[in-house]
């Protein structure tokens, strides 16, 4: 059985008697239970996150110093019949194991346990490791533990006391620096001579008698234990009938404990539940393979990029598409991936640049763009859990493990993940020397044309001769002020020095307009656009959690500008297709002022200061002058937007996709999500990144990057605007029920 851990707070950290513990145990100050009859708070970054990566990562770790003192863990959740042996098999071979402690509470049978270790950070090391996830029933407030264990011999139980427990949860490479020289404990064994003998007795009989897990094939049955005595067959039923490939349930009784059998389709479905619950899943690659153009790329072979495209210079971007699981009659995944791969030469025939490799001239040390038609990447991977219980709402328990990491040099990564439900995801990555916003979301759009067509409409442009410098450059010097040179080693986290968060949230349509409603109140005949009254709305949030924090007597919004519909009209981008257009053709824009003002403001005021910001700053004027700045300052390294850097007053900015048609059917229905996506970075500004929904009912879907005090703010208000993104909401939701 696998038990719940919580580390111990001082004054407990050291228990000299058992007395001690006794009282330990029945103080509330002494452990650290998550009580599941309560909604704990939407914080998840207090809750650790391991990428698949690392083999061991690295340990949580207190902030608070009195905290650190912790070294002792505090153990409950265990069967009746736990022994002293046990326990020490489930520590021993955990880095700066010291020392375990089996206590009875004298209420029942109730058993609790200490397990000391040499410093905080094993400690910690040993909860992260050893805890399960948790499943929470709504209405029983019982634990339910999955354990899919396997049952030793018990002559073989009886002969070794010191054999690793199927359940102890570590793996055989786990060492321990200090096992060697350490007793279990126990009142028969607790001569550290006798210990350490056992100790190799154990050893040596694990090496060369003990059966081997691996050897046991795994079944697709979920052993479920540690239920409540009150948990019945139709709760268990309520949760596992959420998940896909469920078939049916058997519970028993066991000296008046409810034990559980859970069945399901697949091995693969069974093992896919625990990780599910806890919001997490493993995404597995399972083919990679680079696809060219069919036809040679035309001159010139080396795009060099623009002075806009420096601006933002070089990071990967992407875009995401959820699709639901369907019919078989409509296609599945393995359909999916053959019509990508079928379409993908022709598609890089129009987009050429797009099979070449970002290089640095080696003159210049500038990126460039060479097309020689190295190839795009395609890469099919699989996903261990159904699209129902992916947390959409926790950007880290969604979009950032369905998108998978590539090289800075690729200029198109297509990423096709297979979920457990049969749904899929489709993630266009690229860089943003190659597009901005604009042209990330026609490259699943011109694709989905050409699937179903054969054709394209309209021919992009890569043209970076738009956008060149004058002789002599010429723009204002208020300029210098604007952009900042960009060194990872000196970025700052001005407000209130706090980790971000990054969540996903709905806004329904309704709420929209409510919000526009109160942002066109006394404007006469002009009527607030939806941007510029979310806008106001935001800032307002961040006005009150400013204010909270204190320290700052204002604070900035500041917005991504397309500059296409304000210079397709001027004379001198006239017949040269800026529309179609794939390179950047961005600038900022940004307002200040006292937090107060903004707080005690009207949405009103703050809408029609949004407004004229916006409107100010996409003209051609502005834009000459960017590549102007750009000309004198390229050689002097990467440069960035000083708003985005978190210096000077806190700022939210927002980058709207509103603009910007999203089509990516390219035969196998419309996704149920589509979103851009950009990996965390070390920015210190808040961040919202506005799509529109793909259902059609005006509802908008934005990716943040928030303070935990803005995210407080904006998930306090009692209108509750900002709702987490869900895979209800977005209609991927697990519909099968129990066939008991």
């Amino acid at each position: 059985m696998k038990p719940s851990l919580a580390p111990l707070p001082p004054p407990y950290s050291s228990l000299s008697s058992p007395a001690a513990a006794a009282a330990a145990a029945a103080a509330p100050s002494a452990v650290a239970v998550e009580s599941p009859s309560f909604t704990q708070p939407y914080y998840p970054h207090l809750r650790p996150h391991h990428a698949a990566a690392p083999a061991q990562p690295p340990p949580m770790v207190h902030a608070d110093p009195e905290m650190q003192r912790i070294s002792t863990l505090f153990v409950a959740g265990l069967p009746d019949d736990v022994k002293p042996r046990e326990i020490h098999n489930l520590f021993r071979r955990r880095r700066g194991f010291d020392s375990c402690q089996l206590e009875y509470t004298g209420r029942g049978n109730q058993v609790i346990a200490f397990a000391t270790f040499f410093t905080h950070h094993a400690a910690m090391a040993a909860m992260d490791a050893l805890n399960f996830p948790m499943l929470k029933l709504s209405g029983g407030g019982a634990y339910i533990v999955i354990d899919k264990r396997v049952k030793a011999k018990k002559d073989d139980q009886d002969e070794s006391s010191n054999d690793g427990d199927v359940g102890s949860g570590e793996s055989s490479d786990t060492e321990n620096d200090n096992s060697s020289n350490k007793g279990a404990l126990s009142p028969e064994k607790s001569s550290t001579d006798r210990a350490k003998q056992d100790h190799e007795r154990a050893t040596a009989k694990e090496k060369s008698e003990k059966p081997s897990t691996a050897d046991i094939p795994p079944c697709s049955t979920l052993f479920i234990a540690n239920l409540g005595t009150t948990c019945t067959k139709e709760e268990l039923e309520e949760v596992l009938t959420k998940h896909s490939g469920y078939y049916m349930l058997k519970m028993r009784r066991r000296g008046g404990m409810p034990v559980a059998f859970a069945d399901f389709e697949s091995v693969n479905l069974s093992c896919s539940l625990p990780m599910a619950e806890k919001g997490e899943f493993a995404v597995r690659i399972i083919d990679k393979t680079l696809i060219r153009a069919s036809d040679p790329p035309p001159s010139p072979r080396v795009l060099p990029v623009s002075n806009i495209d420096l601006i933002l210079h070089s990071f990967p971007i992407s875009l995401i598409a959820v699709y639901p699981a369907r019919s078989p009659a409509a296609g599945d995944f393995s359909a999916a991936a053959a019509a990508v791969r079928s379409a993908l030469p022709s598609f890089l025939n129009h987009l050429f640049p797009f099979a070449g490799r970002i290089v640095a001239n080696p003159a210049t040390s500038l990126p460039e763009i060479h097309c020689n038609n190295a190839g795009a990447e395609l890469v099919l991977a699989e996903a261990d859990a159904p699209l129902s219980a992916v947390d959409f709402g926790d950007v880290h328990r969604s979009l950032y493990r369905i998108q998978i990491p590539f090289g800075n040099d690729v200029a198109l990564s297509l990423q096709l993940v297979r979920f457990a439900c049969g749904g899929f995801s489709v993630s266009w990555g690229t860089n943003h020397l190659l597009v901005d916003g604009h042209g990330l979301t026609m490259l699943p759009t011109l694709f989905s044309e050409l699937a179903h067509t054969g054709a394209l409409s309209r021919s992009p442009n890569h043209d970076r001769s738009l956008f060149g410098p004058r002789s002599p450059p010429r723009y204002d010097p208020a300029l210098d002020q604007e952009f900042t040179l960009y060194d990872p080693a000196r970025l700052v986290n001005v407000l209130m020095c706090d980790t971000f968060v990054r969540r996903n949230y709905r806004v329904d349509a309704a709420d929209v307009e409510r919000l526009r409603a109160a942002a066109s109140e006394g404007q006469g005949r002009r009527r607030a656009t939806r941007l510029e009254a979310v806008s106001a709305y935001i800032w307002k949030a961040l006005a009150a959690a400013t204010a909270a924090a204190g320290g700052d007597e204002r604070c900035r919004m500041a917005w991504l500008v397309d500059g296409r519909p304000r210079l397709a009209g001027c004379r001198k981008y006239a017949g040269r297709r800026i529309g179609e257009y794939l390179g950047n053709v961005i600038t900022y824009a940004w307002r200040e002022a006292r937090v107060e003002e903004v707080a005690g403001g009207s949405m009103a005021w703050a809408a029609a200061e949004a407004g004229a910001a916006i409107a100010g700053a996409a003209g051609e004027e502005r834009f000459q002058q960017l590549v102007d700045w750009m000309e004198g300052h390229k050689g002097a390294g990467k440069w960035t937007e000083t708003v985005g850097l978190g210096l000077g007053s806190p700022a939210a900015v927002v980058s709207s996709f509103l603009p910007f048609r999203i089509d990516a059917d390219f035969g196998f229905g419309p996704p149920a999500l589509a979103m851009p996506w950009l990996r965390p970075g070390r920015l210190g500004s808040a961040a919202f990144t506005i799509s529109r929904g793909t259902g059609g009912d005006g509802s908008w879907v934005i990716n943040t990057r928030l303070w935990p005090s803005l995210a407080a703010v904006l998930e306090g208000d009692p209108a509750a605007v900002f709702k987490p993104l869900t895979a209800d909401s977005l209609g991927l939701a697990a519909r099968q029920a129990s066939r008991l």
